[in-house]
């Protein structure tokens, strides 16, 4: 009895270890994971299109050597068959960019999904724990049906911590094997190297291979070799010329590399045996640019070797010399006077109150129009004049005045009888207002044009009043089955 016992406390206690391993530690670094996923997977996209935008401006810059000279439309050919391989290693790269695209994404969307899962997994353990014991101390179920459910549970947990990093394990293990199998597709375009197309059976079956090579330096690495030097670059002709070097040993002692810390340097010796039978282009052009090197010891006496010496009646060329500047003398300047202009004397003002001057010129005299009386006329002076209408004056005609707008209701006939919930207390002051404080529930009745709004409380005493509308909430989805009787 006392080891069943234990052997539940054991169990109950790796349970819940395993759980909490997930939630704290398991979580965030799979949080971490789909993020740097998300960011290499979008990197890798973006440098493989860049990849190819390069090589079909590559393969553009090849089409112009059409009208080119023989010879570098020779060369050109040389160049297209190098894209083309180029172009086979980007499309085995794509494949691998595509797998890896599927595990990115996978996971991404996984990474929020699966804590929830966690958590609902979490809640029904506990929940059957509890009632699974309470049934044992009723003694409706046995010590038997205990130990079976830890038992049961126990194995459970384990196989889902198994699982999530099985997941990881496996894919990225496919994802290997996957870039293995593309390096050997690319090795395929080198027939001329077919030890790089086995590379990874004979690096796994000759592992003393390696050691071999870091103690004993290869032939050509040996003092007294000879060195290739490039020289300069000619079309027809693709080797270099070896010259002679005599190289200083090193006698200084060099530490021996193990087995275990030397690199696996297959592909770079594979690289190596290809670019040993031609050079590239841009290392010879780099020799043609190379400035001359000058013996150091003749600058001293400013003298060159194998130069012959300049004769002294030699005419050197000198540019036209430029007549001279010939200078002026600067006459001293004038100061300038600035006369200010010369305004009219103002007009003296005369106040409304004295009278005019008597030497006045012109007098204005207010006086009513008198048409002028001719005797030779006389007979047309009985002749009324029509009267003359009044010019109608100009009326300012004011717009009436608009009706004051109407207040949009804060809550509309499809609100009503919904709870409403009060943000702001509010004491009623008249009869027909209520009193709500602040966080109190009550039910929407109808809804005012003046931003009050009729409600019914929810308390023990129920009162229907006025409220103002601002000082009122929709109540959430919790809150509404919460006050719902």
């Amino acid at each position: 009895m006392a080891g069943e016992n234990e052997r539940i406390q054991h169990q109950s206690k790796v349970i819940s270890r395993i759980h909490q391993h997930i939630a704290t530690d398991f979580h965030p670094a799979l949080k971490n994971v789909a993020v740097a996923a998300m960011a290499l997977n979008k990197t890798q996209e973006a440098n493989h299109k860049a990849f190819y935008d390069y090589l079909m401006s590559l393969n553009h810059l090849a089409a112009s050597a059409k009208s080119a000279e023989p010879e570098a439309q020779e060369v050109t050919e040389e160049l297209k068959v190098i894209i083309r391989k180029f172009k086979k290693i980007g499309d085995e790269t794509s494949k691998i960019i595509g797998e890896f695209k599927e595990i990115a994404e996978r996971v991404h969307n996984n990474a929020e999904s699966e804590k929830e899962n966690h958590r609902k997994t979490l809640k029904n353990y506990m929940k059957e724990q509890s009632q699974i014991h309470k049934e044992v101390e009723k003694r409706r179920r046995t010590n038997k049906d205990l130990q079976a459910f830890y038992s049961e549970r126990h194995a459970e947990a384990i196989k889902q911590q198994l699982l999530r990093y099985k997941y990881f394990t496996e894919k990225h293990s496919k994802l290997l094997k996957r870039f293995v199998d593309s390096w050997k597709e690319i090795a395929k375009e080198f027939p001329d190297a077919p030890a790089a197309t086995d590379a990874v059976d004979n690096e796994s079956q000759k592992p003393e291979s390696r050691h071999t090579e870091a103690v004993s330096p290869p032939q050509s690495e040996k003092p007294g070799s000879r060195i290739i030097v490039p020289n300069q670059y000619s079309v027809r002709e693709e080797i270099p010329k070896p010259i002679d070097v005599d190289i200083v040993p090193d006698n200084r002692p060099r530490d021996l590399i193990s087995p275990a810390s030397q690199p696996d340097d297959t592909i770079g010796r594979f690289f190596k045996e290809y670019s040993d039978d031609e050079i590239p282009t841009f290392e010879k052009n780099k020799s043609e640019r190379s400035s001359p090197q000058l013996p150091y010891s003749n600058l001293v006496n400013n003298t060159l070797e194998n130069y012959p010496p300049r004769s002294s009646l030699q005419q050197i060329y000198l540019p036209p010399t430029p007549p001279p500047i010939q200078s002026k003398p600067v006459q001293p300047l004038q100061p300038l006077s600035r006369e200010e202009p010369i305004q009219p004397l103002p007009r003296p003002r005369q106040k409304l109150s004295e009278a005019p001057a008597e030497d006045s010129l012109l007098i204005a005299v207010n006086t009513k129009y008198v048409p002028a009386f001719n005797e030779r006329y006389s007979g047309l002076n009985h002749i009324e004049q029509p009267p003359v209408a009044p010019v109608p004056q100009h009326q300012v005609v004011t717009p009436p005045p608009a009706p004051p707008r109407k207040e949009k209701p804060a809550f509309t006939a499809a609100d009503y009888g919904s709870i409403l919930i009060c943000t702001m207390p509010y004491t009623a002051k008249t009869e027909k207002q209520i009193t709500l404080a602040a966080g109190e529930a009550a039910q929407l009745i109808r809804s005012g044009e003046r931003g009050w709004v009729l409600l019914r409380s929810l308390s023990e005493q129920s009162r229907i009043g006025w409220f103002p509308a601002k000082f009122v909430r929709h109540g959430t989805e919790a809150e509404q089955l919460e006050n719902q009787h």
